[in-house]
């Protein structure tokens, strides 16, 4: 590839926030607590809602809750996608200021469970993860999300509510397996489909995983795999379009790596194997699905395994994403299931304490789609 690695150092995240910081003047407006001011800065057209929401929720404000209601209800008589942002936002600090979940259940799962607008999900994302809400995980973990926001999320409300996640055993490890494995196939599309034979065409799937939205390019994975899987050259096209580009296309990295797997491209392995050894600490979600994916195909590589093996090694003695040592503790179980070379030892003796008590739950990796030693 014509771009070097020292380049992506820079590359901003795919779910970066855009909305713009309040000034001095209206954060101090917020933090007098001036109820008769705060209904007019909420009507402001040049400042998000949601931005303003959320620094008054930071705030002891006299008759908060009755202005988050107010709001509520103009999101609701007023439906926009900018609005969406807003309710999420409103539902969640009301949760929060009065101690009752059910604004978060009727509002802001809704949109994390159904909504096609990606920044409204994201917004629903980060505010369960603020409001530390447990029933959201299963929701939370599917969700057509980039995997950075969506482990964030999942890990602050696992260790907000530590006791009660470890006593769902199974269920709460399977869905953390399910997250850190992101096999399109598990991810929740919200019915989006390729219903036509033109949205069903390799070449425009190629073109829908450099999209820029998650939604699109999980579906486009699971497409690619379902109607193209037997074709040779598939996966071999999907990493042309990448490595062809002048320069690091950052969205697009995670999927194609995931594609790789998902097809089990055996002449991808060393560029794979490349990747989950050299990617920066940034690009954690990078690192996993370059490692998920060579631990797929190198059960098809004489020695590949072994490869794998001593790749894994490195990065484990180099990580401290929690993220990157479960990802390694699911590579540890493909391509060494009895831990003949000590492998899974040395993830646990590295990990942090979600991946020791993932590690000795006992409990294997066979649930997950596409799992297969």
């Amino acid at each position: 590839a014509a771009w070097s690695f020292a380049s992506v150092v820079g590359a901003a995240l795919d779910d970066a926030s855009t909305e713009q910081p309040l000034d001095a003047e209206e954060r101090a407006l917020i933090e007098v607590g001036k109820a008769e001011c705060l209904p007019a800065l909420l009507e402001r057209t040049d400042v998000a809602q949601r931005v303003i929401i959320k620094a008054i929720s930071e705030v002891r404000v006299d008759n908060a809750a009755d202005l988050f209601r107010r709001v509520i209800a103009m999101c609701e008589a007023n439906p926009t996608a900018d609005g969406e942002t807003a309710l999420s936002a409103a539902a969640t600090a009301l949760a929060r200021i009065t101690g009752d979940m059910a604004p978060i259940e009727r509002h802001v799962m809704p949109l994390l469970r159904t909504s096609r607008n990606l920044t409204a999900r994201r917004a629903a994302v980060e505010d369960v993860a603020d409001a530390a809400y447990l029933p959201a995980l299963p929701a939370l973990c599917g969700a057509a999300n980039s995997l950075v926001i969506r482990a964030f999320a999942a890990r602050k409300i696992a260790e907000k509510n530590r006791e009660a996640f470890m006593e769902g055993g199974a269920e709460s490890w399977m869905m953390i397996d399910r997250l850190v494995w992101d096999n399109p196939s598990s991810v929740d599309l919200m019915g989006a489909t390729n219903a036509t034979p033109k949205s069903r065409t390799l070449k425009r799937n190629i073109e829908k995983v450099f999209s820029n939205d998650a939604l699109s390019a999980y579906l486009a994975v699971r497409t690619i795999a379902e109607l193209h899987g037997d074709h040779p050259n598939s996966a071999a096209s999907v990493l042309e379009a990448f490595t062809s580009k002048p320069y690091f296309d950052y969205f697009a990295a995670y999927f194609v790596f995931k594609t790789q797997g998902v097809l089990l491209n055996k002449d991808a392995l060393d560029f794979l194997l490349e990747q989950f050894r050299t990617l920066p600490p940034r690009f954690f979600n990078h690192q996993i699905s370059a490692g998920l994916a060579a631990a797929a195909v190198s059960k098809l590589v004489d020695g590949g395994r072994e490869r794998v093996i001593e790749a894994t090694r490195s990065v484990v003695a180099a990580t401290r994403s929690w993220e990157v040592q479960y990802g390694c503790l699911i590579i540890s179980a493909l391509v060494d299931p009895e831990d003949k070379s000590g492998l899974r030892q040395e993830v646990v003796d590295k990990g942090d304490w979600m991946v020791c008590e993932r590690a000795n739950y006992p409990l294997d990796f066979s649930h997950l789609d596409g799992f297969s030693v």
